[in-house]
């Protein structure tokens, strides 16, 4: 039994509730806005609410948005076509800057988007042995490091 009903009890009456707090949102920082943005599916009341009124307050958002996801299908399929429309299509729009460093290193997204292969196994290597290093630092000498390495 709760001290809140043994208290009531006491007292001689039922015991007193206080109404559930009201949700409080807080303004999502940039970096959960962009995920709010890119997300698809369904969003909760209030973080409907704000996008709504950020694509009312910068329409250019909406076309931000729509190049972003472009882009996504575009690497997900490895449309090379569709990655040179996308290119001309965004030279003049909110993602001009991210086009245009994609276009300096042209070769290598549609290499990327030409092959099927990636380093990523290689990745996940190097942030294994970065991770282990880190948590060595300063604790035992080159020896210790190298031995758990290569006992992984």
């Amino acid at each position: 039994m709760s001290v809140r009903l043994c208290v009531a009890a006491l007292r001689g009456g039922p015991p007193r509730m206080r109404p559930a707090p009201s949700p409080v949102w807080r303004r999502p920082s940039p970096r959960r806005a962009t995920r709010l943005l890119l997300m698809d599916g369904e969003h909760g009341e209030l973080d409907g609410r704000f996008l709504d009124a950020l694509v009312a307050a910068v329409p250019e958002i909406e076309r931000a948005l729509a190049e972003a996801k472009a882009f996504t299908v575009i690497v997900r399929e490895q449309d090379q076509a569709g990655f040179g429309t996308w290119l001309d299509r965004c030279r003049d729009g909110p993602v001009s800057g991210l086009a245009e460093g994609l276009k300096r290193d042209r070769a290598a997204v549609e290499a990327a988007l030409e092959l099927s292969w990636s380093t990523s196994p290689v990745e996940g290597q190097i942030n294994r042995v970065k991770t282990l290093k880190r948590t060595m630092y300063g604790r035992a000498k080159l020896d210790l490091l190298r031995a758990r390495v290569l006992s992984a």
